[in-house]
């Protein structure tokens, strides 16, 4: 899913449950900043105290973007929850849309009541749950479960020279680039349109 989905549907859905435009805001901001959260930044406050932040997406051309430590502090619990179905660890691993584990994060929320951050919550728990259906069948962890061939784009009218580029880069991508989640198909699981 894209800002289309993580900041604009979620902030509708907000609002159609009633919540006021501010608190609807925070969590569709909460809910499409777990893609922006690129930069371990720290503020440092003069009374000692500091605010380091969790990343929570990667950097997109960054020598760790592919490292074991991403994918289970990046990957793995921000964008694809383990399913927890399956014989082998790795089976175990695979994103499950609407799992038993995404349904009780999103539960544990409601534990939070009258907490200052129970709003940021909400829209994290939104954002990974919500990745539960456009990035099911894939792994966030590097493993042959999530290798794809042959992907064809319903409706895609690619003729001629572009159809010809688009192979190409296919099979570079496939080539190239670790089977980490949906990573050999780009962006298309996470384009709602499609």
């Amino acid at each position: 899913m894209q800002k289309d989905f993580h900041f604009s549907v979620i902030y509708v859905l907000c609002r159609c449950n009633g919540m006021s435009p501010e608190n609807s805001k925070k969590v569709a901001y909460a809910s499409q900043h777990t893609d922006d959260a690129k930069y371990d930044d720290a503020l440092d406050f003069k009374n000692g105290g500091r605010f380091q932040q969790v990343l929570s997406a990667h950097k997109f051309i960054h020598p760790d973007v592919f490292s074991l430590d991403t994918q289970y502090q990046i990957y793995v619990p921000f964008h694809f929850i383990p399913g927890n179905q399956g014989d082998r660890f790795q089976e175990r691993m695979v994103c499950t849309q609407n799992s038993e584990i995404a349904q009780q994060m999103v539960r544990e929320v409601r534990n939070l009541k009258g907490k200052p951050y129970q709003l940021h919550r909400l829209g994290i728990a939104l954002h990974v749950y919500a990745d539960t259906w456009s990035h099911q069948d894939f792994s966030g962890l590097q493993t042959e479960l999530n290798d794809v061939e042959d992907i064809d784009v319903i409706n895609e009218e690619k003729v001629g020279i572009a159809r010809i580029f688009r192979d190409f880069f296919r099979d570079i991508t496939e080539s190239l680039i670790p089977q980490i989640g949906h990573a050999e198909t780009a962006t298309l699981p996470d384009e709602p349109y499609r």
